[in-house]
């Protein structure tokens, strides 16, 4: 996922006084120069790779088999229900979108998936 802070860690290896908040630049070494917002955009840009983009198809192939319990539990939860007919139907999914994140939240929050298992499928890693 795109982090400033992950990206600043690589600009600036070892440089102490870096802080962001929430992805808001917070504090900053006097003894750097400051960059600017263009510049911080481009510093994400050349250090932070950009979310995965999959087909519908390859999306679903992210879950393991004991996940694909998901869809019986659609057939009675109408969020579940709505998430998965949204990434059925949707040509790209990038795994940053909020309704990706939004819809792998409720399912933790359900017990069908677990956090590791979103932050693989966000890293678009398949099961092993």
């Amino acid at each position: 996922m795109r982090s400033l802070a992950l990206a600043l860690e690589q600009k600036y290896p070892g440089i102490q006084g870096i802080g962001t908040t929430e992805g808001v630049l917070t504090s900053w070494p006097e003894n750097v120069p400051r960059p600017s917002g263009a510049e911080l955009e481009q510093i994400i840009a050349d250090y932070i790779e950009p979310a995965p983009k999959l087909s519908s198809i390859d999306f679903f192939a992210l879950f393991e088999a004991e996940e694909l319990a998901i869809e019986v539990a659609g057939e009675t939860d109408p969020n579940i229900r709505i998430f998965l007919r949204w990434a059925t139907g949707a040509d790209v999914i990038s795994m940053d979108n909020t309704k990706v994140i939004g819809g792998l939240d409720y399912l933790i929050s359900k017990e069908l998936l677990t956090e590791e298992r979103k932050a693989a499928i966000l890293a678009g890693q398949a099961p092993a």
